[in-house]
């Protein structure tokens, strides 16, 4: 393989972890739109999220690449968005385990959801070219700068019931917060 194949499969790979080229819908321009842009922590241990992140490079590496494949990959570039989302819902579903299912993907479309990314389809985005590149950097750049809600309302993880502003909270104590909302054991 190339480099730019082992890229190639990478990122098919993520695409596969959250099911974002199904057979009635596909994502796959706004996963190439979320996986050119880095991810970089504004927020104390929000840099351990980028690792997390990052941290998927291994397992594909590991599970994925052949040996003489595997020093193609990037391991030293930064976190970008596809990955840390990637990253937080396997973690959520890891959390979450209620059974031996794998649900990563449930909680990466919710976090999308919440941000309003997941009504770009690639149909949708095709028509709408211009306009979906613009709306899609605006949500991305308000999510990274965390120019959203004091409640998490515009951000991956919107609270009913905050009992601090977000916007100053790393992103571990929000995904916790949503899911003890959310998904109350």
């Amino acid at each position: 393989m190339t480099e730019a194949e082992v890229r190639q499969s990478y990122f098919e790979w993520l695409c596969d972890k959250v099911r974002a080229n199904s057979e009635e819908d596909s994502y796959y321009i706004l996963m190439k739109d979320l996986h050119n842009r880095q991810f970089i922590p504004i927020i104390d241990n929000d840099a351990n999220r980028a690792y997390d992140g990052m941290e998927l490079r291994e397992r594909f590496v590991a599970t994925e690449l052949q040996y003489e494949d595997a020093w193609k990959m990037d391991m030293a570039a930064e976190c970008t968005v596809l990955e840390l989302l990637v990253a937080l819902a396997m973690e959520m579903d890891y959390q979450l385990c209620t059974d031996d299912h794998d649900y990563a993907y449930k909680y990466f479309w919710e976090m999308l959801s919440n941000l309003g990314l997941s009504r770009f389809k690639d149909s949708t985005y095709a028509e709408r070219r211009p306009s979906s590149m613009f709306q899609i950097d605006a949500i991305l750049d308000d999510f990274l700068i965390r120019d959203y809600e004091p409640d998490g309302t515009g951000n991956i993880f919107p609270l009913k019931y905050p009992t601090e502003d977000q916007r100053g909270v790393e992103l571990w104590y929000q995904m916790q917060a949503y899911l003890g909302e959310n998904y109350p054991m």
